[in-house]
């Protein structure tokens, strides 16, 4: 059986990083072997990943590359826990290319969802996580907000 892929996502500022670790210690309780899927980047996403990897959880994340001056890829790493050290697999995807960071941003939030199972979107109060919606929709991938 293969493990459950669960997306956490959410901005880079706005949400206190103990409400991820919050939602990712009931997560063990419940799933321990799930794989916690996200982009690494600061705030929400990075609070995931360290904190997945923390309690021993396998992580891959989607991360902007860039391969030129003009030129952004995505990176895929695999990181899990082995023998107390971070493992990681990287797997650069070099087609499509965009010509800024942003725009790589967008794939990469489009491919973590499209690789998820359910989706858990961390927002600040009072704010909506639309984005983030609308690709769950298309994908057709469950979505809840993170308390």
């Amino acid at each position: 059986m293969t493990a459950e892929r669960i997306c956490v996502v959410g901005p880079k500022t706005g949400v206190a990083p103990d409400k991820v670790t919050a939602f990712l210690h009931r997560l063990h309780r419940k799933s321990p072997d799930c794989v916690v899927v996200s982009g690494g980047l600061r705030g929400v996403d990075e609070a995931a990943g360290s904190g997945w990897l923390g309690l021993g959880g396998r992580v891959v994340s989607f991360r902007p590359y860039q391969l030129t001056a003009e030129s952004f890829c995505v990176q895929e790493l695999g990181l899990f826990p082995l023998y107390s050290r971070v493992q990681p697999r990287v797997k650069l995807h070099t087609e499509p290319t965009w010509a800024d960071f942003n725009s790589a941003v967008e794939w990469c939030l489009r491919r973590i969802i499209s690789s998820a199972d359910r989706v858990v979107a961390f927002m600040p109060d009072g704010q909506q996580f639309n984005e983030v919606e609308d690709y769950c929709v298309a994908e057709r991938t469950p979505y809840y907000a993170g308390a």
